[in-house]
């Protein structure tokens, strides 16, 4: 990365284009990492029947329904247009698309955004 890069934070922007379409635009990324898609889902919950919940009812939040690694940023930049993956079982009005840049390697995130899918 250049000095300039190195000084700028990654930009990650996520955009709904159309019902089944995301587009995801990185900028200022380091080195080569990896850009990840995830679609979660808010509102789910388990009904415990043993152990120390036992009886209970669990709620969850940003349940990751799917994880797609869409390619890895070059020369700090990463554009690319993706279908949104969708599933009969998924709630439409609880999903959440998360993008995110991970450096290789180590793991460390360098960037995210996340929009609620329409």
């Amino acid at each position: 990365a250049t000095e300039s890069q190195a000084a700028r934070p990654v930009t990650v922007e996520l955009r709904q284009a159309g019902e089944r379409t995301l587009e995801v635009h990185v900028e200022n990324a380091s080195g080569s990492p990896e850009v990840l898609l995830a679609i979660t889902e808010n509102g789910l919950s388990t009904s415990v029947r043993a152990g120390e919940n036992g009886g209970r009812e669990l709620h969850h939040s940003a349940v990751v329904r799917e994880l797609v690694r869409l390619g890895s940023a070059k020369s700090g930049a990463f554009e690319k247009q993706v279908a949104i993956p969708r599933n009969k079982d998924w709630n439409p009005a609880n999903l959440r698309a998360v993008a995110f840049v991970q450096k290789a390697g180590t793991g460390e995130i360098q960037g995210a955004a996340a929009i609620p899918l329409k």
